[in-house]
């Protein structure tokens, strides 16, 4: 169809032809040049000698007002015994003068040696104190599962004897050897069957046994009023267990100097009142736990983060953090490796001997407020 010719619906239009662009030849690049330099009014510049005289001298005159800036005295006075307000000025500088922060910490045991054994140093930190509370807890909760209201005659419980330290020991033993061999249920450990059947845990301890201490192991009192420790708390279950292993193993050991901070995950896909989900993480559901390592590894402190709630939520989270892991290693030179998430505590934990080694990344429109002055 002619597209001069009007459709029904549509009035009679010219069609518009469009130039096609295409490069300028070098004829036509010469006559604009021309063009424009017949137009203009000003002298071409021509390099000479005289130009590059007059270009040195620029450049030492304004090197010679950077000197005065920089040998100004600091605080503000001129030679005639006049103050005026000198501004601080900050240059940048690819190589900052940081200071050198010396480690002054003694790392390693703090104890004597406890053998060559891994039973001698899985003893370092379960002692038999840890291990007597939770006796003691274990037996109390035993109690009040039997006093409960809906516990029938033939029910497991009413088979309890109170659990011994020994006792508490085989079991823990058989808890940790279920690791190295998996298999799909509980109770098919104690299997007869000659093709299943594991000898030595059913020396050691019965299946109704191993799962009634189970059903019972506890490791501190229920609050059940306002005035009891631990009404309220969300880990009262396991505050006990935490505190423990962060002030045992603050005195059987120090760590080095390189120091890690960051978060881990256990898996959990219950119901949970302060399950967590991070998406880079292996498991992204479960439990998050704020943990200080060292580079191979070893795990000196952890905290469970019960939401905002807890005592290391609301406002300052960061910060509470690094202080609570921290806690007890300042002023002795530590360089702390930690990821953007804290580049805020910088400016609140300048002031001890620590090296903070934070991750910074390229879209980060303001640093903290020491990393610019550090500039």
């Amino acid at each position: 169809m002619d597209p001069a010719i009007p459709g029904p619906s549509r009035p009679k239009r010219s069609c518009i032809q469009r130039d096609v662009k295409r490069p300028l030849t070098e004829d036509e690049l010469r006559k604009h040049a021309e063009s424009f330099l017949d137009s203009s009014d000003d002298e071409p510049f021509v390099e000479s000698e005289d130009s590059w005289a007059e270009a040195e001298n620029l450049e030492d005159s304004d090197r010679a007002e950077d000197e005065i800036i920089n040998n100004d005295p600091e605080d503000g006075s001129s030679d005639d015994g006049n103050s005026n307000d000198a501004q601080t000025t900050f240059v940048w500088n690819d190589t900052p003068a940081l200071e050198n922060i010396i480690f002054s910490g003694n790392p390693g045991l703090r104890v004597p040696h406890p053998g060559n054994n891994a039973y001698d140093f899985f003893s370092l930190l379960v002692t038999d104190e840890l291990l007597n509370h939770i006796v003691e807890q274990t037996n109390v909760y035993a109690e009040e599962v039997f006093l409960i209201k809906s516990t029938k005659e033939k029910s497991r419980i009413t088979e309890w004897k109170d659990v011994t330290l020994k006792e508490l020991k085989v079991f823990l033993g058989i808890w940790f050897h279920m690791g190295n061999i998996r298999i799909n249920r509980l109770q098919d450990y104690w299997k007869k069957d000659e093709l299943f059947a594991i000898p030595g845990l059913q020396k050691h301890m019965s299946r109704n046994r191993f799962m009634l201490i189970m059903r019972c192991l506890h490791f501190s009192k229920n609050p059940t009023k306002e005035d009891d420790p631990g009404y309220g708390d969300r880990l009262h279950r396991i505050r006990f267990l935490q505190d423990y292993f962060n002030r045992r193993m603050a005195e059987v050991y120090y760590p080095g100097k390189q120091l890690s901070l960051d978060e881990s995950m256990v898996l959990w896909r219950g119901r949970l009142g302060f399950r967590q989900f991070i998406k880079g993480k292996k498991h992204k559901f479960g439990m998050k736990l704020y943990i200080l390592a060292e580079p191979n590894g070893l795990t000196l402190r952890c905290f469970v983060y019960s939401g905002a709630q807890g005592e290391l939520g609301g406002t300052g989270h960061a910060e509470k953090v690094v202080m609570s892991l921290m806690k007890g290693l300042e002023n002795k030179g530590h360089a702390l490796y930690m990821d953007n998430f804290y580049n805020s505590v910088v400016n609140n934990y300048c002031k001890t001997k620590l090296m903070l080694r934070a991750h910074l990344e390229k879209e980060e429109k303001e640093p903290p407020k020491l990393l610019q002055i550090a500039k």
